[in-house]
């Protein structure tokens, strides 16, 4: 993850959380997206949010269904995969502002 310090780490995140419910995410499942996307920062930690591709969206989306005790639900993973542009959407902001 690209973001210096601790404090500057909790604000990015309560601003992407702010972002996700400026377009239409429910307050009370924000803190979810928020836990996704962090999950995505993590997945490849040597390369920088901004530099990230489709691909490597795709990859994290794939990844995520092989991890043990995680199943998509109809509700946000099948939605995002029969629109292939809503996964790549949830991270815009994180490349936008690391």
């Amino acid at each position: 993850m690209d973001i210096p310090n601790s404090r500057g780490r909790d604000s990015f995140w309560e601003a992407y959380r702010a972002c996700a419910e400026e377009n239409r995410v429910r307050p009370d499942r924000s803190p979810f997206y928020v836990n996704w996307a962090r999950d995505f920062a993590n997945f490849l930690p040597e390369k920088p949010l901004k530099d990230r591709s489709r691909k490597d969206i795709e990859a994290f989306l794939a990844d995520l269904g092989k991890r043990r005790g995680i199943q998509p639900r109809s509700s946000w993973h099948d939605r995002t995969l029969s629109k292939k542009d809503s996964g790549v959407n949830i991270f815009k902001y994180l490349r936008r502002e690391a």
